[in-house]
């Protein structure tokens, strides 16, 4: 890896916003409902929805690496892991007559 670049993961923009216009939907359907049944219903999957659109909204990114280590974010805190103490494996596995390499990466959890 080159000095000072560094590489990120997190949920694609796409599907946050797919998550938000879902939520603004259900809302939308709730308040167009008639049945209380039926607005508990879809104002519980409303909630669900904004939920995890705020959850993939706020923990962006997700996971970033460069070159002194990893970083995870979560929604609550954000914790590094230097390379020292990350042990990096390639597996490989076969499944259903196919071969697949996955990249694990062990990292101490003190």
């Amino acid at each position: 890896m080159p000095v000072n670049s560094s590489r990120e993961w997190s949920t694609p923009i796409g599907l946050v916003v797919c998550g938000w216009l879902l939520t603004a939907a259900a809302a939308w359907w709730c308040w167009l409902t008639e049945s209380a049944t039926d607005r508990l219903f879809v104002a519980v999957l409303a909630l669900v929805l904004a939920t995890a659109s705020a959850y993939v909204s706020l923990a962006r990114p997700r996971l970033r690496a460069d070159e002194s280590g990893i970083t995870l974010r979560g929604l609550g805190r954000t914790r590094h892991h230097p390379w020292s103490r990350i042990q990096v494996h390639v597996r490989s596995r076969q499944r259903l007559g196919r071969s697949a390499r996955t990249l694990e990466l062990d990292g101490d959890n003190g």
